[in-house]
């Protein structure tokens, strides 16, 4: 299996310093793919470059150290051997520490490629591997330049002091890389709380990607190779989204979230799927889908993980379920949104049609899939990959300011350590500037301690990500942006509105991304003196029309007889659960109020009514206006 790995240089999409996950997610001929295609070019330069250098210096010193004209070679009293060493430190240093990092990050993915901590151990490989390559030069740097000295050798004081400092300098840049190498080990571990739900929901986007393409081609989906999140964790980019038309490949456009552009992939795909004979169908066999996402019993991943199936299969066997749940029978299947056919339907079962046949029929018809469900699913797909980009984009800024923080002091400390060990600064200065760090305390407490909350609060609690929907002191708003002090939230009016971090680590959130299927109400009243019959023929009702619609409602409900009110009318309120929850408000809405328009159908086909209580009403009689008037004198 071939794998790419890129060492050198900024990657692109990834954070500085830390070499944090970030899928830049984009179109193939953007310009952040041209900027890609040159940092390889100037990777694979340096490289060159390098390599060339080892080569001709490992020749020179296999000369020196073979060749009788070299062997006693010199250059300011030192042996040519000694200097072809410290050169090759310095100028090599880096592919050999490359090299070293490179070998066990190959048997990792070698050995144990389908792992479940694999995602996880290559996260904090790649995030430290930069500060690991630049330890190892270093520390080949100083070994060279202690191996080019002789001890016991007698040198003026001048010359003895210039080389204690250049020896002193070498060791304090290497204990500073070290520190710097644990500061970015901290970072990864603080911003590794909850990396392992960003894999799962890389890997769920990615998985539906390569679903939606099989069923473009009307094949059988691929076993995934894992290489699509090895880049993820490597800086690289999720693979582009789309689908495959007349055998090629067409992209589609996630920028500017164009949602419509999904709609009209949705329905390209749904032409090709009925055949090519395409007449304007609504439906399409669900044989054909299902073919496309077949249930394995057994793959790779699965024999890994005990009692239980991998997490691409789990996204599968997801996808089966929800189109065998919203399939609809050929012979039987009825637009019950149109109020028309939803009132023959109520009356269907008002007048005593065996329900029971009817669900016969549709148990043993042709199941098929409405044009309208497998475009809702293409852009729950399309949603769910541009939701990840989001994530990521903001996740990457609050880690980079996280760095940034930590780069702060961490520099501090190092200038601090290699003034000392240089011997510019003293103990007693040293102590001092420790002092007066009290005073800093003092003045900037508060603003530290903020600060603290705020990063347990982002990367330890972590109760949202971007694009999540959260119900806030009794507000629903939706997660804008995330960064270390502040969160932004998109009210309904689109009002921005900026909370600390700090403050809304002490209030209660409700998530309503991360809920379930939620559960509804709808609350109406009815005349006390409905007949038994009509009651139990409404609840009967209610019943089949939850479960004639598997892809909105569920089918456990509950219709409760809350009270009595004035002797006339009874409060009922019926509790329901959606397939969703509602982090989609729209959609929650407009099913809603598709129920409570049935609700009203229902009420009319069995001539359920609310009747006031007679009204006692009294009239006086205070005489007319024409006795008021005198006659007319004659």
């Amino acid at each position: 299996m071939n794998c790419e790995f890129f060492p050198f240089g900024k990657k692109k999409g990834m954070s500085e310093g830390t070499g944090d996950v970030f899928l830049n997610i984009q179109d193939h001929g953007s310009s952040g793919s041209k900027g890609n295609e040159e940092h390889k070019m100037m990777k694979w330069t340096l490289i060159f470059i390098e390599s060339t250098a080892f080569l001709c210096i490992m020749g020179l010193l296999i000369t020196t150290l073979t060749v009788d004209r070299f062997q006693n070679s010199r250059i300011w009293d030192f042996e040519m051997w000694k200097w072809c060493f410290l050169i090759l430190a310095v100028l090599c240093g880096r592919l050999i520490g490359y090299l070293l990092t490179q070998a066990p990050v190959k048997l990792i993915w070698k050995f144990c490629s389908r792992r479940h901590w694999i995602e996880r151990a290559l996260y904090f490989a790649y995030g430290v591997k930069k500060s690991i390559i630049v330890f190892i030069w270093v520390a080949l740097v100083l070994l060279a330049w202690a191996l080019l000295f002789d001890r016991g050798v007698k040198r003026s004081e001048e010359v003895r002091k210039t080389l204690n400092d250049v020896t002193r300098g070498l060791v304090g840049s290497l204990i500073g890389v070290a520190i710097w190498s644990v500061k970015t080990l901290l970072v990864k571990l603080v911003a590794s709380f909850h990396v392992k739900t960003l894999f799962q929901r890389i890997k769920e986007a990615n998985y539906n990607r390569k679903i939606l393409e099989a069923v473009s081609k009307k094949e059988e989906v691929e076993q995934d190779t894992r290489r699509e999140l090895l880049n993820a964790i490597r800086g690289e980019k999720l693979p582009t989204l789309g689908f495959f038309v007349d055998g090629k490949y067409k992209e589609i456009n996630i920028e500017d979230d164009h949602v419509e552009e999904a709609k009209e992939v949705a329905n390209e795909i749904f032409k090709k799927l009925v055949g090519p004979n395409y007449n304007g169908e609504k439906y399409v066999d669900l044989r054909i889908l299902l073919n496309c996402v077949k249930d394995k019993e057994q793959c790779p991943d699965c024999q890994l993980v005990k009692k239980k199936k991998c997490h691409q299969c789990e996204v599968i066997k997801e996808t089966r379920e929800y189109f065998e749940a919203v399939a609809e029978d050929k012979c039987t299947g009825r637009e019950q949104n149109n109020q028309s056919e939803f009132r023959k339907w109520v009356n269907e079962l008002v007048n005593g049609e065996p329900a029971e046949a009817a669900a016969d029929k549709a148990a043993h018809g042709d199941k098929q899939i409405k044009k309208s469900v497998f475009r809702n699913w293409v852009v729950k797909v399309f949603k769910g990959y541009v939701s990840v980009n989001s994530a990521l984009k903001y996740r990457k800024t609050a880690v980079d300011e996280l760095n940034k923080l930590a780069s702060v002091v961490v520099l501090f400390v190092i200038i601090i350590v290699w003034l000392l060990f240089m011997e510019i600064l003293t103990t007693k200065i040293v102590v001092f500037m420790t002092s007066q760090l009290l005073l800093v305390v003092f003045m900037f407490g508060n603003a530290a301690k903020t600060v603290f909350e705020a990063i347990i609060f982002v990367f330890v609690m972590h109760p949202f990500d971007v694009g999540d929907r959260c119900l806030v002191d009794g507000i629903q708003m939706v997660v804008d942006e995330m960064e270390i002090l502040t969160t932004t939230f998109l009210r309904f009016d689109n009002a921005r509105i900026f909370y600390p971090n700090s403050i809304l680590s002490t209030k209660y959130i409700c998530n309503f991304y991360r809920s379930p299927p939620m559960m509804d109400t709808v609350e109406f009243a009815i005349d006390l003196q409905t007949p038994d019959d009509v009651i139990t023929k409404l609840q009967n009702i209610i019943k089949r029309y939850l479960k004639s619609n598997p892809r909105r409602w569920r089918p456990d409900h509950s219709l409760q007889f809350k009270e009595i009110e004035n002797m006339n009318k009874m409060k009922v309120i019926l509790y329901f659960n959606h397939t969703i929850n509602f982090q989609d408000i729209i959609k929650k809405g407009k099913r809603r109020s598709e129920l409570v328009l049935h609700m009203r159908i229902i009420f009319d086909v069995l001539g359920i009514k609310y009747k006031l209580l007679p009204q006692q009403v009294d009239l006086n009689y205070n005489g007319s206006m024409a006795t008021a008037i005198p006659p007319p004198s004659r």
